[in-house]
């Protein structure tokens, strides 16, 4: 690793031009000399944990990262909890839309029914006052004809009358 910039007991490094990131300070305290071979064992692991996770928002702490995975792990419940909202809100008004269709189709059946049975009773009552109409004409009919015939006949007997008293 190269120095960038050395203080009295801080040596910052960082790390090989092909590392994914940031440097880090690494303190140098002249008594105990670190070994090179484990600055760079621990390098290469903390390497390899950014490789292997996926998120490039890593940190090397360890509770800074279970910070943001319950964090993740909360948003991703509230998403999870809001989908399966969103899917009960369109359930519900797919099947209210579906009942004020029913209730919206029984409805104008009903309208549909008392229309026809408006229209029977109508008819029946044309009929009915028909049927009496035609009733009392007859009846008139038959009382026009039985008072002509009997003022026929009357008048047929006054004429006899009167040719008798003449003979």
């Amino acid at each position: 690793p190269k120095n960038n910039n050395t203080d009295n007991n801080v040596q910052v490094t960082s790390a090989p031009s092909n590392s994914k990131r940031n440097p880090l300070p690494k303190f140098h305290n002249p008594k105990k000399q670190m070994n090179n071979s484990v600055i760079s064992r621990i390098s290469e692991e903390s390497d390899n944990n950014l490789t292997t996770n996926s998120n490039s928002n890593v940190s090397v702490n360890p509770v800074i990262n279970n910070v943001r995975r319950s964090k993740e792990e909360i948003i991703k419940k509230k998403n999870l909890s809001v989908a399966e909202l969103r899917e009960q809100r369109r359930l519900e008004t797919a099947e209210a839309a579906a009942f004020n269709a029913e209730a919206e189709r029984t409805r104008r059946e009903v309208i549909e029914l008392r229309k026809k049975l408006s229209e029977r009773f109508r008819k029946a009552k044309i009929e009915r006052e028909q049927k009496l109409r035609q009733e009392h004409l007859e009846k008139v009919e038959s009382e026009i004809q039985f008072k002509s015939l009997v003022h026929v006949e009357h008048k047929q007997t006054l004429k006899e009358k009167e040719d008798a008293r003449r003979r």
